[in-house]
């Protein structure tokens, strides 16, 4: 979900339609994403935790709020 909502930004600023996104574009995109998802994992790990957690449906719009 993480790369296609990403691809969707780098579509848009590109100018051109999420499909139309060149393929070398969206591994690059997935390579770059790979490295903050190794930083997210660590931290984790490690014990460092976000005080507030929303999730978000497939349209980015809030399915749960913090308390």
């Amino acid at each position: 979900m993480v790369l296609d909502w990403r691809c969707q930004q780098e579509a848009d600023l590109l100018g051109v339609a999420p499909d139309d996104l060149p393929h070398e574009e969206r591994r690059r995109l997935a390579g770059f994403i790979q490295y903050f998802e190794r930083i997210t994992r660590r931290m984790l790990a490690g014990g460092v935790r976000a005080g507030v957690t929303v999730q978000l449906d497939r349209n980015r719009l809030p399915v749960s709020a913090p308390q």
